[in-house]
């Protein structure tokens, strides 16, 4: 997985912030799909902890946009 690192010491927002994180969490779940085989147990395992914290930042996101 990429170590992406976010300056929170910048101008940007929490809901910058969260699109960001939501943006890679996406693209990591993309590169493990894209293998040209079926995925492993472990693989399948990672996917869908990915989509789970993607959506969890969607509710955050959600909610600061109320």
């Amino acid at each position: 997985m990429s170590e992406a690192r976010f300056d929170t010491a910048t101008n940007d927002n929490p809901e910058d912030l969260l699109k960001r994180a939501a943006q890679t969490l996406q693209s990591e779940s993309g590169g493990i799909q894209i293998q040209g085989r079926a995925l492993t147990e472990e693989e399948m395992t990672r996917v869908k902890k990915i989509e789970a914290a993607v959506e969890l930042i969607n509710q955050a996101l959600a909610q600061l946009e109320d």
